[in-house]
């Protein structure tokens, strides 16, 4: 994004996976315009089949998995 950009990340401890950055809007909207076209919450996991149940078994309500065709 360029020598002078600035974000944070914060997670669970420094050995988990995921994690949240929070990045300026301003520094998006001039990389990559179509990114901020609304709010978004973009998560990832090496097994989302596992972390889904962890998930569920947490008590978080959550509806079907849904498969899409490119998987």
């Amino acid at each position: 994004m360029g020598p002078n950009a600035t974000s944070i990340e914060v997670g669970p401890s420094a050995e988990e996976f995921t994690t949240l950055v929070l990045y300026s809007k301003s520094l998006i909207e001039q990389q990559q315009p179509s990114k901020v076209a609304h709010p978004s919450i973009l998560f990832s996991t090496t097994d989302v089949d596992s972390a889904y149940e962890e998930v569920k078994q947490n008590g978080v309500k959550v509806g079907d998995m849904l498969r899409m065709p490119f998987q």
